[in-house]
């Protein structure tokens, strides 16, 4: 089996004073890359002991290590941190960014936002280098918070999208981890490329826990940040012991210049049909849609 490292390679990981970006920082770690750790999740006094906790497990792991204090929800905080990379280790090569999970609905916007100004000043240093790798990272759990943490990941699935086609042949990738945490309100929304199963996941080995839990997000994180991965605005769920691959479809749809009210009415359960569903990387892929879609209006057959 290949084993993949990490050596030579330097990692920005955010989140890393919470349990999920802990995870992916020893793995890496492990891996051989550096790393520079920052928090996010908590604040105080809290927040810079796991900090430094984290920092001290991948030095043990043999690797090196430097951790932030600073805030993590400006640009400048953002570009800070990218500069620390580079005067610690000389590059920056990988983002994984973890957003805390939200509490509330304003707190989901505040963390969409901070993202937002996270990643782009990361973004445009990898950019200008011409080479770096985005993992985003983000669950949707049962709960309170549920419409705010399926908002959320929507938000960073948007996000991965736009970068993923800005940075196509200049080097830059960026994917998303999804945690489904179970059974989740994401899964009725985003159609997969797998059926899902009518029951939560549990195993006796996972004892009901989250994919989280088990650390198998943060693999799924490792290979995505991994230059010898080929993939390149995934959206990857992860749940229970399964990987699965979450995305937005296009179908045949309706073609009607003169679309009335009671036309929309007649044609809606053809235009939520699955029949001919398929999910373009941009909208040159949408064209044998369009095609069909025109020979159906010339002819009135498919």
């Amino acid at each position: 089996m290949v084993h993949l490292s990490f050596e030579g390679k330097v990692a920005l990981v955010t989140g890393t004073d919470g349990d999920r970006g802990r995870r992916v920082a020893a793995l890496l770690a492990e891996r051989g890359a550096r790393l520079v750790l920052a928090g996010g999740t908590l604040a105080g006094d809290r927040a810079v002991g796991r900090l430094a906790a984290a920092a001290d497990a991948a030095k043990r792991a043999g690797s090196e290590a430097v951790s932030l204090a600073e805030e993590t929800g400006t640009p400048e905080d953002a570009d800070l941190m990218a500069q620390r990379a580079v005067e610690a280790f000389g590059r920056l090569d990988v983002l994984v960014h973890s957003p805390p999970p939200p509490g509330e609905w304003r707190g989901e916007m505040d963390e969409l936002a901070s993202t937002f100004r996270v990643v782009g000043p990361v973004w445009q240093r990898l950019r200008r280098q011409g080479h770096g790798r985005v993992v985003l990272v983000s669950d949707v759990r049962r709960g309170p918070a549920e419409v705010e943490g399926t908002t959320l990941a929507m938000g960073l699935v948007g996000l991965t999208n736009v970068l993923s086609i800005e940075g196509r042949g200049r080097g830059l990738s960026a994917n998303v981890v999804v945690d489904l945490c179970d059974r989740s309100t994401l899964l009725a929304e985003l159609p997969t490329t797998q059926p899902t199963s009518p029951e939560p996941e549990r195993s006796p080995r996972l004892g009901g826990r989250s994919a989280g839990e088990s650390g198998l997000d943060a693999a799924a994180v490792a290979y995505l940040a991994h230059d010898g991965c080929p993939l390149d605005g995934a959206v990857v769920g992860v749940r229970g012991h399964r990987l699965l691959r979450l995305a937005m479809g296009v179908n045949l749809g309706v073609f009607d210049p003169e679309l009335t009210i009671e036309a929309v009415r007649r044609c809606a359960e053809e235009v939520v049909a699955d029949d001919h569903l398929i999910t373009p990387e941009d909208a040159g892929g949408e064209m044998p849609l369009l095609t069909a879609q025109l020979r159906t209006a010339r002819d009135g057959r498919p």
